[in-house]
């Protein structure tokens, strides 16, 4: 578990310099030493509405579409839908990203102004463990903007990424396709954030038990090449080797 700093970025950038730095520190740091301790495959997910609202913002800027098709309802305790916080959140968002206008994309850019630190941390993590060939397992829809973000720092750190369960978020449907990512296995479970990262680790240490206790199709041996091939219908052409041997045959026998 990692805590990253505050993102309290009201009308302009969420991160200044010296908090995006520290930002893109921890998360590169986090996956060095857990690497460096041993680990094969790195579970990463985003907790909180924050990090939620921020991939909103993230994915609406990458596709170019507006916010209201990637901020889903929000539901009240008991689970009445809350119009009133979906419309607040729409609207801060609107806000942000007409104060965030104009500016060059590069991933740096993207999370100072609409990333904000933990999607920042968690990009550094993502593009770090791809550069060390370590695989990771990613839950939930900060987790696929972060992937997104990585891209842009190595378009292969998405290929190192596996997503076990999908979740309904439409940030999710949207950039895990545009990511690459590879699709699920169908577990298709309706559960929080980062909660599906347990099962899929289990998925796959139990796969890959099972690929190591099958057993290992013979090698075949390719059929050796013919001496004397045959083109275009007319008849074997011999190799130079055979030439020679017929060669050294003729002068024998003379």
């Amino acid at each position: 578990m990692v805590r990253t700093g505050a993102s309290d970025g009201a009308e302009g950038p969420l991160l200044d310099d010296t908090e995006l730095d520290a930002a893109l520190r921890l998360g590169r740091e986090t996956a060095d030493r857990a690497i460096d301790e041993g680990a094969d495959v790195l579970l990463i997910s985003g907790l909180g509405a924050g990090a939620v609202t921020a991939s909103v913002a993230v994915c609406s800027f990458i596709a170019k579409d507006e916010i209201t098709n990637f901020q889903p309802q929000l539901h009240a305790p008991g689970g009445s839908v809350f119009d009133a916080a979906w419309m607040g959140r729409v609207s801060a968002l609107r806000d942000h990203l007409a104060f965030n206008r104009g500016f060059k994309r590069s991933p740096q850019e993207l999370i100072a102004r609409l990333g904000g630190a933990e999607l920042g941390a968690m990009a550094a993590a993502i593009f770090t463990a791809a550069t060390r060939s370590t695989a990771m397992i990613v839950d939930g829809p900060a987790a696929v903007a972060a992937v997104m973000l990585a891209r842009d720092f190595g378009l292969a750190a998405p290929k190192w990424c596996y997503a076990p369960n999908r979740s309904a978020h439409p940030v999710v449907a949207k950039l895990a396709k545009q990511a690459g990512l590879a699709d699920d296995l169908a577990l298709d479970l309706d559960l929080p954030d980062a909660a599906a990262l347990p099962l899929g680790w289990d998925l796959v240490q139990n796969s890959l038990r099972i690929s190591q206790s099958l057993p290992m199709p013979a090698k075949q041996e390719p059929e050796p090449e013919p001496n004397e091939p045959v083109i275009g219908g007319i008849g074997p052409v011999p190799t130079p080797e055979a030439s020679e041997a017929t060669l050294e045959e003729g002068t024998a026998e003379q």
